[in-house]
């Protein structure tokens, strides 16, 4: 923000936007509540004070985060009617499609994954864009216990799983849903398995889907099979031993190969991998990318 004169202006309101309505989607929680919470339990995120609102009602001089519930509810007119009061809008597209009049009605672009940043700063060059990964929910705090059996767990809701009924069906990887944001049940069956499972049905309505089934099983020590795309690789490292091609048979031979027992350098290069990944996507780091979102609004 700055003043009549262009000098730059303290940034003394952060305010998370979120749907009220949709408020238990887990992107509503994770990017709106546990972002603020962030925000202000870090000193580092230069944001103490954030709040979460689900209206812009006589919101001024404030750097606006328009989380995906709202962008959902609301389309560019409404963004540029809080825009207009002086509010600085940074948009939070999490894995919804890009939407360029939402982008030319917005100040900043927040991404959530690599690959939605690249693409941001490639097609939106003229707007700041602003990498905040996204974490695990600072909820899970239990870690496994790495001598017990290789398992496979597949955490999150049951239509975005591969073969998930074959799998389990001859006992190769359990099924736990994990769909809303006040459900906790499955972050308890967390320590029970070794292995996350996630190859993903690709759905009509994606858009860029940052690797937050990583960001779980880095968070509590577990390792992932997943498939090899842009994504994955940008967070795991090309040379990561349990990427798995997206077939049934595939899947099935790599399970198995786990189960009886995978070399140790691929456990040790797994490992590695999962470390890196959790410092990546780790509350100081997010910490310090809202600060680096202050600052870029500052600056507007």
């Amino acid at each position: 923000m700055r003043d009549r004169a262009g000098s730059p202006q303290p940034m003394e309101n952060v305010i998370f936007l979120r749907s009220a309505a949709l408020a238990n989607y887990g992107s509503a929680y994770l990017r709106a509540d546990q972002l603020c919470q962030i925000a202000n339990e870090c000193t580092t995120s230069k944001a103490a004070g954030a709040r979460v609102l689900t209206h812009a009602d006589d919101l001024r001089d404030s750097l606006v985060v328009l989380n995906k519930t709202f962008l959902i509810e609301n389309g560019a007119d409404a963004i540029a009617t809080i825009r207009a009061s002086g509010n600085v809008i940074a948009s939070d597209f999490v894995d919804l499609p890009i939407a360029r009049d939402i982008c030319e009605v917005s100040d900043i672009l927040v991404s959530s994954s690599l690959t939605q940043h690249d693409f941001l700063r490639t097609n939106y060059a003229n707007k700041p864009t602003v990498h905040i990964p996204h974490h695990a929910d600072l909820r899970i705090s239990a870690a496994i216990d790495r001598n017990m059996a290789v398992n496979v767990g597949y955490f999150g809701a049951i239509y975005n799983g591969l073969y998930l009924e074959e799998l389990t069906r001859e006992g190769l990887c359990d099924v736990i849903p994990a769909t809303t944001a006040n459900d906790t049940q499955w972050m308890m069956k967390l320590p029970c398995y070794r292995c996350h499972y996630a190859v993903r049905a690709q759905q009509s309505f994606d858009g860029f889907k940052p690797f937050i089934k990583g960001a779980v099983a880095a968070r509590i020590g577990a390792v992932i099979l997943t498939t090899r795309d842009e994504e994955t690789v940008r967070n795991l490292g090309d040379d990561y031993p349990f990427f798995v091609p997206p077939s049934l048979e595939a899947i099935r031979q790599k399970i198995l190969m786990l189960r009886e027992g995978a070399r140790d350098e691929d456990w040790r290069t797994a490992m590695l991998a999962m470390a890196n990944l959790r410092d990546h996507c780790s509350r100081e780091r997010v910490s310090l990318a809202i600060a680096d979102l202050v600052e870029c609004a500052k600056a507007i």
